[in-house]
């Protein structure tokens, strides 16, 4: 399992036990968010806040190969990148930004940048993101929601529930967000390795 260690700025990574801890990314990090993993691609990626440089960044699950993906333009992207989510299939992550009330998307690699939708009425200030098929959902605080708009075009914006309180995080639980296929070095004897086995692009 992999989380963020908000007090120390770092990421870290052990196994489901606990066992073997580890840091896995540390340094130049001010105010990291959320993460998200694409264990086909042996990629995690996740948000800063950084007020100099808000970004998101993306290693290797074994914290190898660290490299910007997207620079968050104060101006015209805001500059609190929050929750994260990946379109597996795509190879896309999409990303909230909680200053802008925005949502935007880009490939892998940072390239292609899209703005899904901006001020909208039930995107007020939202905090977390997933997706599953053709929609994205996020929670919002300010209308305690969980809402739902068209991945590609942000339309048909629809509330699929309210909440009593401010909604933190959402996940869908399906297969399809649960990518399995091809082989993974480190399924069979944990990969040959003693303690923990980590993908490095496909590797371990």
């Amino acid at each position: 399992m992999y989380w963020v260690e908000s007090n120390l700025d770092q990421i870290e990574v052990a196994r489901l036990n606990g066992s073997f801890r580890r840091t896995l990314v540390a340094g130049d990090m001010e105010s990291p968010r959320a993460i998200a993993l694409d264990p086909r691609d042996g990629l995690l990626f996740w948000s800063d806040w950084d007020n100099m440089a808000p970004r998101i960044e993306r290693c290797s699950l074994a914290g190898l190969d660290r490299t910007v993906v997207v620079r968050v333009d104060h101006v015209t992207d805001g500059a609190w990148p929050n929750g994260i989510t990946l379109d597996y299939d795509a190879r896309r992550i999409y990303w909230i930004d909680a200053r802008s009330d925005s949502i935007h998307a880009a490939k892998y690699d940072g390239t292609d940048h899209h703005e899904i939708m901006r001020n909208h009425e039930m995107l007020s200030h939202p905090f977390a993101i997933t997706l599953y098929e053709n929609y994205i959902y996020w929670t919002d605080w300010r209308t305690n929601s969980v809402v739902r708009a068209n991945k590609w075009t942000g339309g048909d914006v629809s509330v699929i529930q309210r909440t009593l309180t401010q909604p933190f995080d959402i996940q869908i639980l399906h297969a399809s967000r649960q990518p399995h296929d091809g082989s993974n070095p480190c399924g069979e004897n944990n990969g040959g390795c003693s303690h923990l086995c980590l993908l490095h692009t496909n590797k371990t």
